[in-house]
């Protein structure tokens, strides 16, 4: 049976971080990442490119995705969490984007976790394909 192929689009970047889409196999997902900062950094988010998903349970006890990839630069995780001091250059993914805690980011990221689980009914692996088609906002555009 072929993998699940989910895609992140990210879609803009705020002095917060980068807010993206998480879609595919019938899902349909906020994402919120570090920005950019050179990508090997642990606290930017990864390079646009495809990368093997695979299911993890963290030291918490929490349902987790562990990225990685050929070049190393992967590595990171898809988890819960809410805004930009959280990601650890991994994606956080919501039902929605909102402002817990005053800064930009994603809500009910619980949920969202287990909805990613429950897409891909009992696969323990999915391919992600990182794009982006965004724009750039600074603080005053975003009227926090």
């Amino acid at each position: 049976m072929p993998l699940p192929k989910l895609v992140l689009q990210r879609l803009a970047e705020t002095p917060f971080g980068v807010l993206g889409a998480l879609t595919g196999n019938n899902l349909s997902l906020c994402a919120f990442e570090n920005k950019w900062r050179g990508g090997v950094n642990p606290s930017s988010c990864l390079p646009l490119g495809e990368y093997m998903v695979s299911f993890e349970m963290s030291v918490t006890g929490q349902v987790t995705y562990r990225l990685t990839s050929e070049d190393g630069l992967g590595n990171r995780f898809i988890h819960t969490g809410k805004t930009w001091n959280e990601p650890n250059g991994g994606i956080i993914v919501g039902t929605d984007f909102g402002t817990p805690y005053g800064d930009l980011g994603v809500v009910n990221t619980k949920v969202a976790v287990d909805a990613l689980h429950d897409s891909l009914q009992g696969s323990k692996e999915f391919i992600l394909t990182i794009t982006e088609t965004h724009q750039t906002y600074n603080q005053s555009e975003l009227d926090l």
